[in-house]
């Protein structure tokens, strides 16, 4: 850990072998979704994913896309250290430590996809992260996002949790800026919509 880190990149330090415990093999379904979602008729260049963690979505970005070299890039030196461990069964792959919305201009046009699962609503503005992610896509180059809703349920832990914590009010405009926030930067949103998993936990000391 580095002395000049964020609170926030601390915070996702300390959180990191929980994270690969408890949300990695429960966002799974998501995760292969937003692969199967770029299809296969990329164009040529680099997958990025920023926000990436542990980086999960690296063995089904691998596979499905041989041959080509995968870079996740995240703020917490812990998460990149075990998505880096991840990486090391993948010889064109890397993770970095860095900023997921201002990655740097040398990937300004470059990259096939850019694909990111639950990372989106952790920046404090999603939208120019989305116009940012576009304007790192060459031509023919496809994003790929999954984030968490404002709300996930009506009854169980999660509607429980937030009832307790008190829930921030939902934004009935989000996606809309996100739109066009995609529309501005130059792209076309191709498809956009609520997708539901099962997240199960034995008991409540899991949860």
């Amino acid at each position: 850990m580095q002395d000049d880190e964020s609170p926030l990149a601390r915070a996702w330090d300390q959180a990191a072998a929980g994270y690969d415990d408890y949300f990695v093999p429960r966002f799974a379904p998501w995760v292969e979704l937003a692969v199967q979602e770029l299809g296969r008729d990329l164009p040529d260049g680099p997958i990025l994913v920023p926000c990436c963690g542990t980086f999960p979505e690296l063995p089904l970005l691998a596979t499905a896309f041989p041959g080509r070299p995968i870079v996740g890039i995240d703020l917490s030196p812990g998460m990149v250290a075990r998505a880096s461990a991840r990486a090391s069964s993948f010889p064109l792959a890397e993770a970095v430590v860095g900023d997921a919305v201002e990655v740097g201009p040398e990937w300004t046009g470059r990259c096939a996809a850019v694909v990111s699962v639950f990372g989106l609503q952790q920046l404090p503005d999603p939208p120019a992260a989305l116009a940012s992610w576009v304007g790192l896509l060459r031509p023919g180059g496809r994003l790929s996002v999954v984030y968490w809703p404002d709300v996930v349920e009506q009854e169980g832990p999660f509607a429980l949790s937030h009832r307790i914590r008190g829930r921030a009010a939902a934004d009935p405009d989000a996606a809309r800026r996100a739109a066009e926030a995609i529309a501005y930067a130059g792209a076309e949103v191709t498809a956009d919509r609520a997708v539901s998993f099962p997240m199960e936990h034995p008991d409540a000391a899991t949860f």
